[in-house]
């Protein structure tokens, strides 16, 4: 059975990158004794991603990109109608119209096209830097919440799931945590 060769790289990326964290931990100066002084460590892990699309706030987030992006939707079909009418009615008027007359109106309309094509990009960039906003606001506190427990729970590392290749669910606190989040910030507003 062939697996995909995307499994492979990432187990070995995860097992090389464990593998040189224990060869750095053990090449460390020091005898024995001071080596051994050295906290044990205590281990938890979270699916980032997971904690992230069960978020109450993440996904009022979403709905609220989703409820702007249709009205922008809207708003630039109507404008988008209106340049194509324009340009309808400029090819009616080719025939009758002198031909420079009919090259001015064209590159005004041409114009008014970039114009158009412009305002819908710096819309779409607003947007997605509205949302990366708010979603970082999420996260943060996502990050926080998990320093909390991680001391509360005397944890001195926390892994992100996917760097992990085995793991026993009394470790993993994505649950625990997405709970904390969703009581602390069950509500975060898309900045205008």
């Amino acid at each position: 059975m062939k697996m995909p060769s995307r499994f492979f790289g990432k187990a070995l990326s995860a097992a090389t990158l464990a593998m040189a964290l224990m060869l750095a931990v053990l090449a460390l100066p020091g005898s024995a004794a001071a080596q051994s002084k050295l906290a044990s460590p205590v281990i938890l892990v979270i699916d980032m991603q997971a904690a992230m699309r069960g978020s109450t706030a993440a996904q009022g987030v979403q709905k609220a990109l989703d409820a702007k992006s249709k009205a922008v939707q809207v708003e630039l079909k109507s404008q988008e109608d209106e340049l194509r009418k324009a340009d309808q009615e400029l090819a009616r008027q080719q025939t009758i119209l002198s031909a420079e007359a009919f090259g001015k109106k064209k590159k005004e309309l041409e114009q008014k096209v970039i114009s158009f094509q412009q305002s819908v990009a710096d819309r779409r960039k607003n947007l997605e830097k509205r949302f990366a906003q708010a979603m970082s606001q999420v996260e943060r506190r996502l990050i926080q919440l998990i320093d909390k427990l991680a001391v509360e729970r005397g944890a001195n590392l926390v892994l992100p799931k996917s760097a992990v290749v085995l793991v026993h669910n009394s470790l993993d606190i994505t649950e625990d945590v997405l709970a904390l989040l969703n009581k602390d910030l069950p509500k975060v507003d898309l900045p205008e």
